[in-house]
């Protein structure tokens, strides 16, 4: 395993993120290029990508926080083969270094199509289980997504 941090990804992070991106989220979320992904980064200030590598699996993580109004907030792309055993939260524990507050949507439902066919399963229990807690009366919803905004405050 190798944990890659960076503010710009090269060619071939950029194609494998957008690959990530499009097996892991609804279909309503996917990108049919990485010049519609480019267009979707070029609009987040700040950003710092997370890499995590696994060569012997030809598998990558991949994870970014980013600011908006104000607020830092990140986003977790988490291959099937990868998920479910620790690699999350070394990701998290990573993007939490350094902030003090982090924020996230997060699909709380299980009845989105992925692009593969099958059910989307929501991550909100691993968000929960790692500290984050949902921010009461805030919701995004749009013909695209619905979610819930998730928040991490650093304890004393």
């Amino acid at each position: 395993m190798k944990l890659i941090k960076t503010d710009c990804l090269n060619a071939i992070q950029k194609q494998a993120l957008l690959a990530c991106w499009n097996e892991v989220y609804p279909a309503s979320l996917c990108y049919t290029s990485l010049d519609e992904m480019d267009m979707y980064f070029s609009k987040l200030s700040n950003v710092e990508f997370f890499l995590l590598e696994y060569d012997d699996l030809n598998a990558t993580a991949f994870a970014y926080r980013f600011l908006r109004d104000k607020e830092t907030w990140l986003t977790m792309l988490m291959p099937a083969t990868l998920q479910r055993k620790g690699n999350g939260k070394v990701l998290l524990d990573v993007l939490k270094s350094g902030c003090v507050e982090l924020n996230a949507w997060v699909v709380d439902h299980n009845h989105a199509l992925m692009k593969n066919e099958y059910v989307y399963i929501s991550p909100l229990w691993f968000y929960l289980q790692n500290d984050f807690a949902i921010v009461e009366n805030v919701r995004l919803e749009t013909e695209v997504i619905s979610a819930l905004k998730l928040r991490w405050k650093k304890s004393d």
